[in-house]
């Protein structure tokens, strides 16, 4: 009983950190940092434009969503209850038991941690409840700290798509990533996971 109960508490709240429906607040505030040039050129391999608000909200309504092809959570800082970014996965398939996995951190709470241990959060919600077999992502080869921190939450590099995208004057590698179940359930307990996420160096806002 006691396991079942420590399980459950387990699944949306990490050690700094919890995560939670998205409101309307958040929905502003997410679109505000999505448009920030410096978080735009890190999301999206697209040509970097201004694009409308209502667009912005619609796509973070979208991923929001929860159904049996994916979920998407705001994540906020326990302390204060403030909201610092968004995760979700995506494209979830019964057959493949496979998700994309993009993740928006607020850029002023860069380098703490706070990524890597909502990272943490939906790894062990995917593989120990929704029975995930596989978890992926694509990163710029540019954007090391995200490459840092998703190998910190136990994803490997599989592959390169080289010269995949023109960005700032100069083509640029995009990174394929993932991790399987057996790799996280055997690393370590994610609970310990969790709390040690404290300490790592933090992804800058790569989906």
């Amino acid at each position: 009983m006691e396991d079942v109960l420590a399980f459950g508490a387990s699944l949306f709240e990490g050690h700094r950190i919890r995560l939670r429906h998205s409101t309307e607040e958040d929905f502003e505030l997410l679109q505000a940092w999505w448009l920030d040039p410096q978080v735009m050129v890190l999301q999206s391999t697209n040509a970097v434009s201004l694009r409308s608000r209502e667009s912005i909200i619609s796509m973070f309504k979208t991923w929001s969503q929860i159904s049996d092809s994916g979920f998407g959570y705001s994540i906020v800082r326990k302390q204060d209850n403030k909201l610092i970014g968004h995760i979700a996965l995506w494209g979830i398939t019964a057959k493949d038991r496979c998700a994309s996995l993009g993740i928006l951190i607020d850029k002023s709470v860069w380098g703490l941690g706070y990524g890597t241990e909502a990272l943490m959060l939906a790894l062990h919600y995917g593989f120990s409840e929704l029975n995930l077999h596989r978890i992926q992502l694509e990163v710029s080869a540019s954007n090391e700290r995200a490459i840092q921190s998703y190998r910190k939450a136990g994803f490997r590099e599989e592959g390169r798509r080289r010269q995949a995208f023109f960005r700032n004057g100069h083509w640029q590698d995009q990174v394929q990533m993932a991790i399987l179940a057996e790799e996280f359930l055997s690393s370590s307990k994610p609970r310990d996971n969790r709390d040690r996420s404290s300490s790592v160096p933090e992804e800058n806002g790569e989906a």
